[in-house]
Parts: structure tokens; sequence; C-alpha cells
């Protein structure tokens, strides 16, 4: 004969239906107060989480950014640089083809003077 029919008639019997029914209650009472407890533990840690993210993110991208503004500076700069050589470069190419022509044209010895040479090309 096994033992569980009777362990249960002795409970049932001495706690009866509404002692039952109250250990029952009490049971899902604290399943519910143990979920809440582990709900409200889950928010500080997203809170807390939340607040490093952050101070990781402040901590990583101020510098980034700086940095970024620093090389959008120095590209401004160089692009500028750029512009001025190939503006001389253009324009000694103008001179050399206007030296050129000046030669084929003038080649005799009473020949006008060459074209000057511009100020900032005499570098």
């Amino acid at each position: 004969m096994s033992w569980v029919p009777t362990a249960v008639s002795l409970v049932v019997g001495t706690v009866g239906a509404g002692g039952l029914a109250a250990l029952l209650r009490v049971a899902h009472d604290h399943a519910i107060a143990r979920r809440t407890a582990l709900r409200d533990d889950d928010a500080a840690g997203d809170a807390h989480w939340s607040s490093l993210v952050e101070a990781q993110t402040r901590s990583l991208l101020e510098p980034l950014q700086q940095q970024v503004d620093r090389h959008a500076a120095r590209i401004g700069e160089l692009e500028a640089e750029v512009r001025e050589v190939r503006d001389r470069h253009w324009r000694a190419l103008r001179l050399i083809n206007a030296l050129y022509a000046h030669i084929a044209r003038h080649s005799a010895p009473d020949a006008p003077p060459p074209p000057p040479l511009p100020a900032d090309l005499g570098d």
C-alpha cells in the first residue's frame, strides 16, 4: 500500500479544506512577492546599467568628437592649400606656354622683351 493517499488524507483531515486553501494562498502570495522583488531588482539594475552606458558613451564620444573637429579643420586647411598650389601650377603653365610662344614669334635679335614673371611665381 502506498503512503501518499494516507498522507494526503491525514493533511486534509488535520488542516481541513479551509486550511489547505490558506496554505495555497500563502504559497501564491509568496510567489507574487518574490516576482515583485525580482522586478524591482531588475529595475534598479537597469538604472545602474543605464548610468554606466551613459558615462562610457560620454567618456568615449567626447574625445572622438573633438578629434573629428580637429581633423575637419585640418582638412579645410589642406583643401585651401591644394587650391592655392593648383592655381599657381596652372598660372605657371600658362606663363611657360606664353614664353614658348614668345620665343617662337620673336627669335630675332631686335625682338621685344618676354612677358614679365608674376611675383608669386618667382619663389
